[in-house]
């Protein structure tokens, strides 16, 4: 928990999860002023990240996680435990996100086996599932990740495509506002 970033708990929490490279903290970076880093290769993050961005009037807090290999929890190293918390402590949603194009060099088969690993260590939160790099992915890659995870909004971060209809799920699924309206200034 030390390693945890400071969150506020009294703001609906999503967390990104998600295979190294699939564009999470691309994502986090264009709908927030957090500043992860992003490179073009798997492994860049290192540590959780919070941002905040408001949808409609409320406020959302977004953390990236680094990627998560689909294996026992015992194998995992603490990086990818870390991860797992973040799950388990700060999220009210997960919004798992898929590299369509599998240029992070994880297939989707294996994407989807971490999806449904998640979906059963927890399953009280709601998942949605995005399917990023999409404008780089074959037809066969996304009628093949179609067949995998169902009609999935398709996203192109890095292009700032799909991030709107991110947000509109996102806000969506977290259902009505509880408490007042966000009345400050900007993020």
């Amino acid at each position: 928990m030390k390693d945890l970033p400071a969150a506020d708990p009294s703001i609906p929490t999503v967390v990104l999860a998600g295979y190294p490279g699939v564009g999470k903290s691309t994502i986090l970076r264009s709908i927030s002023r957090a500043r992860p880093e992003v490179r073009p290769y798997p492994f860049t993050t290192k540590e959780l990240m919070i941002g905040h961005t408001l949808i409609g009037r409320r406020l959302v807090q977004v953390v990236d996680t680094p990627g998560i290999l689909d294996r026992p929890i015992e194998e995992m190293n603490h990086t990818e435990r870390l991860s797992i918390t973040a799950l388990g402590r700060l999220a009210n949603l997960i919004a798992f996100i898929v590299d369509a194009s599998e240029a992070n060099g994880f297939s989707l088969e294996s994407q989807q086996s971490l999806r449904s690993g998640i979906s059963a260590a927890f399953p009280g939160l709601k998942i949605l599932t995005f399917l990023n790099k999409a404008d780089a992915a074959g037809k066969e890659q996304l009628d093949r990740a179609t067949a995998l995870f169902g009609e999935c909004d398709l996203m192109a971060a890095a292009k700032g495509e799909g991030l709107e209809a991110f947000k509109k799920r996102v806000l969506d699924a977290l259902g009505p506002l509880e408490g007042p309206e966000w009345r400050g200034e900007g993020i």
